[in-house]
């Protein structure tokens, strides 16, 4: 049983390094004039969350500034559009996406 959590934690892992790796290479997200890069007060601050300990739960903090830029779509399905090869401003722009992500859960 240790095993299977020790492989599914490693599995959870890579995972988020590759979706991170693809964030990282994702154009959309470079500081510009326009887009300059916010500090996770200043988004803590935007999204009006607090967050109920000490610690920050980034997925729940993405979802609460999706919400607030008027998208239903929560960090998980963020998560797997990026891993699918999309980028954040397709994301935003659009919502047909979702009906890839729920077909392509419900196929597995």
């Amino acid at each position: 049983m240790i095993e299977l959590s020790t492989a599914v934690q490693e599995q959870k892992r890579m995972k988020l390094r590759r979706f991170l790796e693809r964030l990282a290479e994702d154009e959309t997200l470079r500081c510009t004039e326009t887009n300059r890069e916010h500090s996770l007060s200043e988004m803590l601050a935007l999204s009006g969350w607090r967050p109920s300990s000490n610690s920050i739960d980034i997925a729940e903090l993405l979802t609460v500034l999706l919400h607030k830029k008027g998208k239903k779509s929560c960090a998980g399905q963020l998560m797997e559009h990026i891993l699918r090869g999309g980028t954040i401003e397709e994301f935003l722009a659009n919502d047909s996406w979702r009906l890839e992500i729920d077909e392509h859960r419900n196929k597995h």
